[in-house]
Formats: structure tokens, C-alpha cells, sequence
């Protein structure tokens, strides 16, 4: 599901911006939402890779107005471990080349454990 945000303390204008995931780390989310603006009207796509370089998931390119956005990934299945989230546009810009990749730590859902008590009944 895509919805138009505001107010997420962007960059300039000018900027093709990706802001950090959330939630990092995932802590077991079935979804992870990343919020990224636009400069222009166009299409754009969401790329996650593995540590080798692998796509592993995506947000399919479609056409965003000029401006902030944001746009939940589901993330069950995904291993756990470090991926790097990669935002680009139909000019070939990438989010990248404005700033530091963006990285994204999927981690397993906390273990449950029985309550088990020592000593006799």
C-alpha cells in the first residue's frame, strides 16, 4: 500500500532522498516502511540486495507525483541479516549517489520460550 506523507524532515527539493527504514532492525515486522521524495513526477522503484549483490525484494516501479512519499514492503520470507535498500527513478538516479546507501537489518521474532520451573511440584 502506497499513501502520500508529509513532514519527514527531507533534504532539499532537488534531491532524489531515501530515509532510513523503519522499523531497523525489523525485530521479526512482517513489513517495513521506507519514506523517499521525489523531485519530479515519474516513475521510481524500491530494490532490497543481500550482502552479494542479489535483489531479494522490490517495490515494482510505478508513477509517484513530485514529492514525499512512503510505501511498505513486506519482508516475511526474507532471511534474516544485512540488505542494502536502493530508491531509483526513470532518470537513472539512484539514492545512493545523494548520500550513504541506505541498509536495512532484518532480524528473526523473539524467541518464546515455556515457563519451566526447577525443583519439585
Amino acid at each position: 500500500t502506497v499513501a502520500n506523507v508529509t513532514g519527514i524532515g527531507l533534504r532539499d527539493a532537488h534531491d532524489l532522498h531515501l530515509e532510513p527504514p523503519f522499523p531497523n532492525p525489523s525485530s521479526g515486522a512482517t513489513s517495513v516502511r521506507f519514506a523517499f521524495r521525489l523531485p519530479e513526477a515519474g516513475p521510481a522503484r524500491l530494490d532490497v540486495f543481500d550482502i552479494r549483490g542479489r535483489r531479494v525484494a522490490e517495490v515494482p516501479a510505478r508513477d509517484y507525483p513530485s514529492g514525499s512519499h512512503s510505501v511498505g514492503l513486506p519482508v516475511r520470507g526474507i532471511a534474516p541479516g544485512y540488505y542494502r535498500v536502493r530508491l531509483s527513478d526513470s532518470q537513472g538516479r539512484q539514492s545512493s549517489r545523494a548520500g550513504p546507501p541506505r541498509s536495512l537489518r532484518l532480524s528473526a521474532p523473539p524467541r518464546k520460550y515455556d515457563d519451566v520451573s526447577s525443583g519439585d511440584p
